[in-house]
């Protein structure tokens, strides 16, 4: 049998009294003191049309309301918990403080109707709310953890946040809109409540965040609105018993600061949208968090996991805009990196990176700062575009088989540092005081028509049984006749126009050894006949030849060196000083170059290294 509550007859008493055999009556009804009911029932409570009004002035439970008959108000002065299923009736209007929805699980059907506060979840125990429709909300508080489920959406006009200091966490299906004029997510003091649910921020004013927003496997949709983040930071992370991913698309959305992961797990955030961190953008020490997607402005500083083999990782551009000065942390930041400051402002790198991954890039189209941080390129292939002039204090590459590509003139005010075999491409070259390389076997292979110069040491040590190649970039090696002034192909790599000519092997054919120290070059032709510029006499029958386009690597003048066990081809260092390279042979290790000469030790006189040429 339903229950029904009116107040006691008795004019002193204004408290409600509960008997199942009362009726309900017209008069506005309130309930100053006690519980409202006395204790849970299981039969639900109903506030009928014979109802005016009701006023809740203290904290008041039942099990289940309806009021699908109830045209009045519900004044609710102080929390109002209702334990399991809620019937609103569409004319029903709550005002005041919180509609609470309590212990375990239950089911609101509202109607249509909006509660000025709504809490979830009043005792440290889960809770679980079906929506039977969608829910309105000024205000949706979430005490302890809690779920709103059943696919339908919860519309926010106000704040969507936790109690104070409360470390819970919105879970479950429903899509929570923001869609205030003047709303806000979280409360000033908590630090660790977490959304793992989905929101959407579609506001035609501000959202505000009041406190520091975590979105842990959280689908975050920014459709319209001002995000307003000052002071605050918007972390993403995973933890690792949640395996779905953090999403955030829309329009242009504007945070503070921007932190991922926290909790110490891996994870991926994608943006299907560019987004404008006005503040420090930072990564947590922990391997494998990613960015994908669209950009990533950053008016601050980054920072990076703090270990050079952890990653700030992914397919998101970050580009550093603004004018005020910034820094980049040291650690791992494999992805790619715009350096756009304004007004004289520079970004300073304070560690040691490891830069890039496979495809990636470093643009500085304004001052960038290395002090003496040494710069390490990793992956398959990288990019550096340089249009303000910065330079490098070391640079190194470790990723063997690279492709550095420099598309403007670069400087190293110290050291590069080449210990795999790496292939520079680009349209421009670099500067560098120091040139390195002492590992065996290793192939370094530069940009044919550019200039790479060394002002101080050039240091590369091979071995007699594995020695180091320098070599340009554009090369053809074929089986052909070079008879005179023509050049007869016959297989292999086709030859092009404005390669210089030489033999592949051995001794120099006579024909081309006449010559030195003036090598042949195409000067015009297509397969398989082609014209040279100087006439090759005896004819070199047919034999291995090989041709190519020449790099320029200088020595500067009063620049020191130590170059032994290495085959150079097509390089040309005729604008800077010989360069000698000991044990090895002209034309056998010194392969179509300019300025290059062997260096041996005279026989029976071991006194040192003096050059035959």
């Amino acid at each position: 049998m339903p229950i029904y509550y009116k107040r006691d007859t008795n004019p002193t008493n204004s408290n409600w009294n509960q008997s199942n055999n009362w009726s309900t009556v017209s008069s506005t009804s309130s309930v100053n003191t006690g519980t409202f009911p006395s204790s849970p029932t299981s039969d639900p409570v109903i506030f009928d049309s014979s109802s005016v009004g009701i006023t809740v002035n203290v904290v008041s439970t039942c099990a289940s309301l309806t009021t699908t008959g109830f045209a009045g108000t519900i004044t609710l002065n102080s929390d109002f918990v209702i334990s399991s299923n809620h019937i609103i009736g569409s004319s029903t209007v709550f005002a005041g403080s919180a509609f609470y929805c309590a212990n375990g699980a239950g089911s609101i059907t509202s109607n249509g109707v909006s509660f000025p506060n709504f809490k979830l979840n009043r005792t440290a125990q889960n809770f679980t709310l079906t929506l039977n429709d969608v829910l309105n909300v000024v205000n949706i508080i979430m005490d302890f953890n809690g779920a709103i489920t059943n696919g339908f959406s919860c519309n926010v006009s106000g704040l969507m946040g936790f109690a104070v200091s409360a470390s819970f966490q919105y879970i479950g299906t429903t899509v929570y809109n923001i869609i205030g004029a003047s709303a806000s997510l979280g409360f000033n003091g908590v630090t660790n409540a977490a959304y793992l649910c989905t929101i959407n921020i579609n506001s035609p004013g501000n959202v505000t965040f009041l406190s520091t927003i975590n979105i842990n496997t959280c689908t975050f949709n920014y459709i319209q609105g001002n995000v307003i983040t000052t002071g605050n930071t918007f972390n993403v992370f995973n933890n690792n018993w949640i395996t779905s991913k953090n999403i955030i698309s829309g329009n242009e959305i504007i945070f503070n600061n921007f932190a991922a992961p926290i909790g110490g797990q891996l994870g991926t955030t994608t943006l299907t949208t560019d987004i404008i961190v006005v503040g420090n953008f930072s990564v947590a020490d922990w391997n494998g968090y990613n960015f994908n997607g669209n950009k990533i402005f950053i008016g601050g500083s980054i920072s990076n996991p703090a270990s050079l083999g952890q990653t700030n990782a992914g397919t998101s551009v970050m580009e550093m805009y603004g004018s005020t000065n910034a820094t980049v942390g040291g650690g791992r930041l494999a992805r790619s990196l715009i350096i756009n400051k304004s007004s004289g402002a520079t970004v300073t790198f304070t560690g040691n990176v490891n830069l890039g991954a496979a495809g990636l890039f470093l643009s500085m189209n304004t001052t960038t700062l290395f002090g003496t941080t040494t710069q390490t390129i990793i992956g398959g292939s990288f990019t550096i575009n340089n249009s303000s002039g910065s330079s490098f204090y070391n640079l190194t590459n470790t990723t063997a088989n690279a492709f550095l590509a420099i598309n403007n003139a670069t400087s190293i005010n110290n050291n590069l540092t080449i210990s795999v075999n790496t292939q520079f491409g680009g349209s421009a070259g670099w500067t560098c005081a120091n040139l390195l390389c002492s590992t065996a076997g290793v192939v370094i292979t530069y940009q044919s028509g550019v200039t790479y110069l060394v002002n101080n040491s050039l240091v590369v040590l091979g071995t007699a049984a594995s020695r180091i190649t320098f070599q340009s970039s554009n090369r053809a090696t074929f089986s052909g006749i070079a008879n005179g002034t023509s050049l007869t192909y016959q297989s292999g790599t086709i030859p092009l126009v404005g390669m210089t000519l030489s033999h592949t092997s051995g001794a120099i054919p006579v024909g081309l050894n006449n010559l030195l120290p003036v090598r042949p070059t195409i000067a015009s032709g297509s397969s398989p006949n082609f014209v040279l510029s100087n006439s090759v006499s005896p004819t070199t029958g047919t034999i291995s030849l090989t041709a190519g386009n020449k790099a320029n690597l200088i020595l500067a003048s009063g620049a020191s060196q130590t170059v032994g066990y290495i085959t150079s081809q097509d390089i040309d260092s005729s604008a800077g000083q010989t360069i000698y390279a000991f044990d090895s042979i002209n034309d056998t290790n010194l392969f179509r170059t300019l300025n290059w000469e062997r260096l041996i030790a005279p026989v029976n006189n071991a006194i040192g290294f003096i050059n035959f040429s």
